[in-house]
């Protein structure tokens, strides 16, 4: 198991190799700069520098309760994407706004994969497990400022372990499937007594489709894409109280000319390994979501989503709308949303409706 210090280690040496080899080549460092960031390049070797920055500001209204707004920092990722050869590629990420006491969550990506083929490439270390549609999306690419409630609850989030991934040259289809540690973000050790496993498969059958939410080159071909998912694992430790989480992903979503919309439903299942009832739950959602991208730049957004518990009383539901102004593609944009949220939480009045606004600036460079 690889501790949070071990990747950065390991993703520092990388670099340093990756230096060390353009020297002994002898070739020279090229370098630019443009709206993906400061590009460095050798003859065998290519690295892009990037960050990404968003400052928000959010105004609760819950229904009980004093509203209340405040200024943060939600994002601040240094991102370093490069490749060596034709055949090896590395990826590292920090998002410096989310560290806690311990910088825990400092780091989110580390990662390296050997290209072996179009479709079998293997991918090593520390990133996002495949898992429906929205939840793969780059964070700086989003239509409305964060995911939908539905996504948050299902999609796994990031661990460490390896995935065997690949996709046919005209990109109309793509799968991954992969083991990982399943305790979460820079987490070696835990309970669990087993692996996750994780599978996607994805058809694109009209030909490629970008994977953002909003795509600024207005394509006049349509787009469309089916996807499937699945992560499962046993928890717990052995016997009485180990216990098997499947939880899977249906996707679909559609584009053209500006117009775009999506739709995810999600499904989560837990219960005994040796089937004892009151260990059972089962949990669905979803959301629906579409948009339309004007020529000038201007996008409007809606959103629906879902979380639909065993016990009713618990499910909670968002209902939201998005305005955003790209100044240069995801690059550079301000958006500016409005949810309603309904939920109940444990001590308060049956039901707790919330109003939130949240704008954001967005930068990066």
């Amino acid at each position: 198991m690889w501790r949070r210090e071990g990747l950065i280690i390991v993703a520092c040496a990388l670099l340093v190799a990756v230096g060390a080899r353009a020297d002994e080549s002898g070739s020279a460092v090229r370098w630019s700069y443009g709206p993906g960031g400061l590009r460095f390049e050798t003859d065998t070797t290519s690295m892009v520098l990037r960050n990404l920055a968003q400052v928000r500001f959010t105004q609760e209204a819950p229904d009980e309760g004093e509203n209340r707004g405040y200024f943060d920092t939600h994002r601040y990722q240094v991102r370093l994407d490069g490749r060596w050869t034709e055949t090896w590629r590395f990826g590292l990420q920090l998002n410096l706004a989310d560290g806690s006491e311990d910088n825990r969550n400092l780091l989110e990506d580390a990662w390296v994969q050997y290209e072996w083929h179009p479709l079998a490439q293997l991918r090593v270390g520390q990133t996002k497990v495949p898992f429906g549609r929205q939840f793969l999306m780059d964070e700086g690419e989003l239509e409305f400022v964060d995911v939908s409630i539905a996504t948050a609850r299902f999609a796994h989030g990031r661990d460490v372990g390896l995935a065997l991934r690949g996709a046919n040259s005209v990109q109309t289809y793509a799968y991954s499937v992969g083991v990982y540690n399943g305790n979460g973000i820079n987490q070696d050790e835990s309970e669990n007594d087993d692996y996750l496993g994780s599978a996607s498969l994805w058809f694109a059958p009209l030909g490629e489709v970008h994977w953002t939410e909003t795509d600024r080159t207005r394509p006049d071909k349509a787009q469309l894409q089916f996807g499937v998912s699945v992560i499962t694992q046993n928890q717990g430790s052995e016997g009485i109280e180990e216990f098997r989480t499947t939880t899977g992903a249906l996707e679909a979503s559609f584009r053209k000319a500006g117009f775009d919309a999506a739709f995810e439903f999600f499904t989560s299942s837990a219960g005994s390994v040796l089937g004892l009832p009151a260990i059972e739950d089962d949990t669905d959602g979803w959301h629906a979501q579409s948009s339309w991208l004007f020529v000038n730049g201007v996008e409007l957004a809606g959103r629906y989503s879902e979380i639909l518990a065993k016990d009713s009383s618990l499910d909670e539901t968002e209902l939201g709308a998005a305005l955003g102004y790209h100044f240069s593609d995801h690059n550079h944009k301000v958006q500016l949303d409005w949810r309603k949220l309904e939920f109940e939480t444990p001590g308060a009045s049956p039901r707790i409706e919330r109003h939130e606004i949240r704008a954001q600036l967005q930068l990066s460079f």
